[in-house]
């Protein structure tokens, strides 16, 4: 699947893995869902975990065309929130252009 596409609960699942993968631990997709359906993992609803996104990977954010873009000097993705474009971004430096389904 394209990092492009990714949104919602997918999208939360790849910032969980992205999270994983800088702690240096591993977690199965039903630990995830597990602690999803808890309230936990909510990363493209977690409006504060923006400025940690902007400010870690110095992601700027804009409004173009009624469309938020999230860029870095060497990539860049849109969004329907500012938070939706940084967390793809993060996901597609993490993990390239693609994901697993």
């Amino acid at each position: 699947m394209k990092v492009a596409d990714l949104s919602g609960v997918e999208l939360d699942y790849w910032m969980h893995q992205h999270a994983c993968k800088v702690r240096g631990t591993t977690e199965t997709r039903e630990d995830f869902n597990k602690g999803y359906s808890e309230g936990k993992f909510q990363f493209s609803t977690d409006k504060p975990l923006l400025y940690d996104l902007t400010t870690t990977y110095q992601i700027r954010v804009q409004l173009l065309a009624d469309e938020w873009l999230a860029s870095t000097t060497n990539s860049s993705f849109y969004g329907e929130t500012p938070l939706e474009a940084a967390c793809r971004l993060v996901v597609a430096r993490s993990f390239g252009s693609e994901v697993k389904e």
